[in-house]
């Protein structure tokens, strides 16, 4: 077994379990809370993906193990970071235009905390209509200005995802696959 530690970034391979988790080295794994859970964020086979590590466990769902082309029992090749801060949202072009023409919008844009500003994104993203989008970001460039955190009665990732993607699967974006899941 080979395990490489620099300082952000643990490599090493290790078999995936019939239950779905891979059990980190224990070089590997010293360099997480003793006892605690962690967010991580790296690679399976090649593939990207965050999920959460607990102890010395990494729990693969099932859709992450299709994409990437791992099954139990096969010695998966694994990257992975640990991700103190919550991970911050890519804001669209059109919305980042917008932020930047509003400079007390911007400001309060920043200052809110990273699942505000997912939730903003989120709003504008999912209009399914070019003019309700434009509209969404104007009203909530309004909005901003005036002092409010997140958008007003929107559901935020329940309703983004609901029936698309189960909450112990991966989030991060994930690039087009070739036959057999592997990118």
């Amino acid at each position: 077994m080979v395990i490489q530690i620099t300082h952000s970034t643990i490599r090493f391979c290790a078999e995936l379990d019939g239950e779905g988790s891979l059990t980190l080295p224990r070089e590997a794994s010293a360099a997480f809370p003793s006892g605690g859970k962690a967010t991580v964020e790296g690679t399976l086979d090649g593939f990207p993906f965050r999920a959460s590590f607990e102890d010395v466990r990494l729990v693969v769902s099932e859709a992450l193990q299709a994409a990437a082309g791992t099954n139990p029992g096969d010695t998966a090749t694994v990257e992975i970071t640990r991700i103190d801060e919550e991970p911050e949202v890519r804001v669209p072009l059109d919305f980042q235009s917008a932020l930047e023409r509003a400079v007390k919008a911007r400001t309060l844009f920043e200052e809110v905390t990273p699942n505000a500003r997912r939730e903003w994104v989120r709003w504008i993203a999912s209009a399914k209509q070019a003019k309700t989008r434009e509209k969404r970001i104007a009203v909530g460039i309004d909005k901003l200005s005036k002092g409010m955190r997140r958008p007003c009665c929107f559901p935020g990732l329940n309703f983004v995802t609901k029936g698309l993607v189960e909450p112990e699967e991966t989030w991060a974006p994930l690039p087009a696959t070739r036959e057999g899941g592997r990118p």
